[in-house]
């Protein structure tokens, strides 16, 4: 089987091409409107610097982070200030896009507001992420023409580049590898001219630009400036003047951008493990202090690198696509002088970055949560011109193509799902964890002993103390006020059994005041008992519907459970400055409804526990839904409001 004469020129002539791209920039519009906006602490980090920028003039993100939907885990602390932890230059030129949309049409990121935000964020993303995508899938396109004649293979690489990669998955998000990707396209682009047309200053140039604007969108794509520039300085030195001079623009933006926000040159990036990403601000410490899921970096250099390749983040197994990417690598030894030299670039810096990544075990953790190894899309141009090669060879026979098409729809299948954004797990993931194959969720956090209360501990001490009381706030479901004041009663003795009175009033001081003292024997609510069992009645047990309201109350649900602790938070209040640590606990049962419309109904109980605070309640959450439909039928939330002191902990 020979190779057919690559064509002559970029021009092209046929409509489907251009249908092709237009298709795919349809669809990539579409699947941007379907977004939902701040969709990851990833974009979100980006975005708290543009509307910081625009609405304060200033990088840092202190205001921006404190409003409910808008808060990332990518930040760093910086001179008493919080700051994105990404290069600053993206989202510098993203700020000048906005206040242009501002100032021409309105728009605006309102913090308080996502639906307005959404529309202001989605028109910036396809003049940011798009529309550079629709210019380099063009460009692409030409390369490709220049390279291969036959049918199937422009066909086949276009339909690809257009749809199967993972280019495709991160176009609805503000990210730094969209436009890496672009530049790299643009860079090629610039320096495959028509055969026997020189290469030109301007053109030098512009390689220079973009080579050097995919280095500062992608820190590893030095690698590709350095390759470039030696190709072009070995082509004509003068010409290299030229690169230099164009890579110099972007270089130096982005240098100045890091003096702009930081007053230090380096980015970020430097300084991580150091205090600026691990601190504790108000009593809460940084997610990077404490990270969890995979990025808790556990695997092995066998396993990382097996996942990398074929396993749930596999660049093989997500895009087997690449397969043929690998057999063009084999092909590309020989053929045009272009092609050859760009695959071979292609794969050295593929060896240098995926190398790089594997030497640094303490990142192992796959991009975070994301749909591929996204550290690697910028490569994404050359792995395509490496399809042409083994399109070429196989294009002429039958069982050949038919391998190749279901190779690249389930690569396509990667690149579209989910349809909505790129900041999950890979459906490999999903599907291996869902198998138990995998599990890199973290183990969840334990009580000290069983909890079936929401009254976590008791006052000690010999007397009751003044100060051991606390006041959890809310509002009825008429939207009255609701109290609940938890107050230390003394030590008691009933039977012999050393006990602690407890103290509850609903709503003191007004007119719907309630009161009512109930006793528990300490040793057996310490054992994580039954509250029905720990309760005691010094003046003699009640009728049994007052001691079931009691137990019912205690419980906080109608039937014995135990509390499951299901996580850690961090809740501020205005007690003190520090955020107060929680083990979140969350319990539910079912009991027959009293209602003729409803048989039966579900209470849970949800519970922020905190040794910091007399009785160990921080909130206490109860929602009533239908146990058949699910319906919500009533909810109370009660929120420590006051404290007589904060307890001392080991």
């Amino acid at each position: 089987m020979t190779d057919p004469p690559a064509a002559s020129g970029a021009v092209i002539t046929e409509r489907w091409p251009r249908l092709v791209v237009l298709v795919a920039v349809v669809l990539s519009t579409v699947r941007l409107l379907e977004s939902a906006p701040l969709q990851s602490a990833n974009d979100r980090s980006r975005w708290t610097t543009v509307w910081s920028l625009v609405e304060r003039g200033t990088y840092q993100v202190d205001e921006i982070i404190r409003v409910p939907g808008w808060d990332t885990i990518d930040k760093v602390r910086h001179d008493g200030h919080f700051y994105s932890s990404k290069p600053p230059l993206l989202s510098t030129i993203v700020a000048g896009l906005y206040w242009l949309e501002m100032r021409t049409l309105g728009w605006r990121l309102v913090p308080d507001n996502l639906q307005d935000t959404a529309w202001a964020t989605r028109l910036l993303l396809w003049f940011v992420n798009i529309l550079p995508t629709w210019i380099a899938l063009e460009c692409f396109s030409r390369i490709l023409w220049r390279e291969s004649a036959r049918v199937w293979t422009r066909a086949f690489v276009l339909t690809a580049a257009a749809f199967g990669t993972l280019w495709a998955a991160y176009l609805p998000s503000l990210n730094n590898h969209t436009p890496a990707l672009c530049c790299v396209v643009f860079a090629l682009a610039s320096l495959w001219t028509s055969p026997g047309q020189p290469l030109s200053a301007s053109r030098a140039a512009l390689a220079g630009l973009f080579a050097a604007g995919a280095t500062v969108f992608e820190l590893p794509a030095a690698a590709l400036l350095a390759g470039l520039g030696l190709w072009v300085l070995l082509k004509d030195r003068r010409l290299a003047l030229w690169f230099a001079a164009g890579a110099a623009l972007p270089i130096g933006a982005h240098f100045l951008t890091n003096v702009l926000a930081t007053g230090d040159w380096r980015p970020f990036y430097a300084a991580y493990g150091t205090e600026k990403y691990n601190y504790v601000f108000e009593g809460i410490p940084s997610y990077w202090m404490e990270p969890r899921g995979v990025d808790r970096a556990r695997d092995s250099f066998g396993t990382y690198l097996l996942h990398c390749t074929i396993g749930h983040h596999g660049l093989l197994s997500l895009s087997p696509v690449w397969l043929l990417a690998l057999f063009g690598a084999v092909r590309s030894t020989t053929g045009r002088e272009k092609l050859v030299q760009a695959s071979w670039l292609g794969v050295a810096l593929t060896a240098i970055v995926f190398s790089f990544y594997l030497s640094r075990p303490a990142h192992y953790n796959y991009g975070g949560v994301s749909v591929g190894l996204r550290w690697m899309l910028w490569l994404i141009p050359f792995w395509l011109l490496l399809l042409i090669p083994a399109c070429d060879r196989l294009s002429g026979w039958t069982p050949g193509r038919a391998v190749s098409a279901l190779l690249l729809a389930l690569s396509i299948v990667s690149a579209w799902h989910p349809f909505n954004a790129p900041w999950r797990q890979p459906w490999l993931f999903e599907w291996m964890q869902a198998r138990g194959w995998i599990d890199y969720r973290d183990p969840a956090p334990q009580f000290d002993r069983p909890v079936r209360s929401w009254v976590f501990q008791l006052p000690s001490g010999p007397a009751a103390h003044p100060d051991d009381w606390i006041e959890l706030a809310g509002t009825e479901l008429d939207g009255s006020a609701l109290t609940l004041r938890v107050a230390d009663g003394g030590p008691a003795e009933v039977d012999g059994r050393p006990a602690r009175s407890i103290d509850f009033t609903w709503n003191p001081g007004r007119a719907n005041e309630r009161r009512h003292q109930l006793t528990l024997d300490i040793q057996r609510f310490e054992a994580g008992e039954d509250v029905a069992d720990c309760l005691l009645w010094p003046d003699g047990e009640p009728d049994s519907s007052e001691v079931a309201q009691a137990v019912e109350f205690l419980r906080g649900l109608p039937l014995p459970q135990t509390y499951r602790c299901a996580a850690v938070r961090y809740a501020k209040l205005s007690l003190r400055p520090d955020a107060f640590r929680c083990l979140i606990g969350a319990a539910a049962a079912s009991r027959r409804s009293s209602s003729p419309h409803v048989a039966s109904v579900t209470i849970r109980s949800e519970i922020w526990l905190c040794p910091e605070v007399p009785f160990g309640i921080v909130l206490w959450d109860t929602q009533t839904t239908n146990a058949s439909t699910r319906a919500p039928l009533a909810s109370r939330r009660l929120t420590l409001a006051r404290a007589g002191r904060i307890l001392e902990t080991p």
